[in-house]
Parts: C-alpha cells; sequence; structure tokens
C-alpha cells in the first residue's frame, strides 16, 4: 500500500489520469543520437535513470507519446 492508503493500482490509475510519464522513453522528445538519449526541448543528455522503466526523476515538460 501506498503511503496514504491507495492500492497500487490506484495510484497507477491516478497518476495516468495526471499524465505522469515513468520514463523518457514514454516521451515524444526523447530522441537518441549515437547510442546516446537526448532531450529534444532542453537539448540535454539524459540521465541514465531518466531512462529507466519507472524513474524517480520526472520531467515538467515531458509530452506523452501516441498509441
Amino acid at each position: 500500500m501506498k503511503p496514504d492508503g491507495m492500492t497500487p493500482l490506484e495510484y497507477a490509475r491516478q497518476r495516468e489520469k495526471e499524465n505522469v510519464l515513468n520514463s523518457c522513453h514514454e516521451c515524444k522528445k526523447c530522441v537518441k543520437v549515437g547510442g546516446w538519449w537526448y532531450c529534444e526541448d532542453s537539448g540535454k543528455l539524459l540521465h541514465p535513470m531518466m531512462l529507466e522503466r519507472i524513474s524517480p526523476l520526472r520531467c515538467d515538460r515531458a509530452v506523452r507519446k501516441e498509441a
């Protein structure tokens, strides 16, 4: 259970509604150039933690890729 009493499923559904991305791989602005991942918006090299499936780091400029 999450600290606020929510189950993991409830927490995941809430985060999906808030459009929070768990990884830069889910973002349109994430591009791979020569084996390295960059953010098209900031132009910065992405930290490996940003590319993990579920990362503790968040990006305020993220735009979800279309399904």
